[in-house]
Formats: C-alpha cells, structure tokens, sequence
C-alpha cells in the first residue's frame, strides 16, 4: 500500500515508505514503479492526444505529464543509488528537458489539432491543420 505513494516519484514519499516499513525500496521495486507510471502516463497520453478535443484541456494535461515526469525522473535516479553531486548535475537537465517538452507542443484552439515544434528553439505561429493562429 505504502509502495503506491512512491510511484508518483517524490522523494518525501521514499521517506515516508522508509519510516513506516522500515526499509529503503531496492531497484527491482524502483523499477517496477517507473513501469507502472509509464503505462499511466500512456494512458494519459493515449486520451490527451486522441480522445479529448479541447485545446486548454490538453495543453493542462501535457503541462501537467511533463511535470510529473521531470519529478518521478529525479525519484528514480535518486532511489537508484544517485548522491548529492548526481543530482546536482540531473536536476537542472530534467527542469530544463520539462520546459522544452512543455513548450514543443501546442493545440490549436479551433480544430483541436496538435502542433508540434519543428526545428531547435523555433516557435509555433499557427496551426498545421487549419491555419489560425495560435
């Protein structure tokens, strides 16, 4: 029971599991959970970019995976055996990979479209499908 808070990726809750168990997950544990949240942010995936039509719905959805994400990386990597100077250096790539993601993509507010970045940095003006701008 206490193994689910963890699969959410925050080291408070590795803390918390530790204090009411006992013991400190291994990897095999470590890795099942990063199983486990893939098949639920494909899900989530599976409906933001297939089932759901509303643009600021998705785009919310697509924040908030990216988020998640960039948090459960930095619980994997520290529940791996990762110290103070490995994290030093992995949470500022993961911050930084969270906010390209967030910005590569966006929906068109009048077809529901996703529009993704094509090139490096370079913005997105208006919808692939329909033309408007976003």
């Amino acid at each position: 029971m206490f193994k689910v808070i963890w699969f959410w990726g925050s080291s408070v809750a590795r803390t918390i599991n530790e204090r009411l168990t006992g013991r400190v997950m291994n990897q095999q544990e470590a890795f099942i959970g990063f199983a486990v949240y893939g098949l639920i942010s494909s899900s989530i995936g599976f409906f933001t970019f297939f089932i759901i039509k509303g643009a600021k719905y998705k785009q919310t959805l697509w924040t908030l995976q990216s988020v998640v994400f960039g948090i459960f990386s930095i619980g994997f990597i520290y529940s791996s055996g990762g110290n103070g100077s490995e994290l030093l250096v992995w949470v500022p790539l993961v911050i930084l990979m969270s906010i390209y993601n967030i910005h590569s993509l966006k929906f068109c507010v009048s077809c529901g479209k996703t529009n993704v970045r094509k090139r490096g940095l370079s913005s997105i003006k208006s919808c692939s499908g329909c033309g408007n701008a976003l």
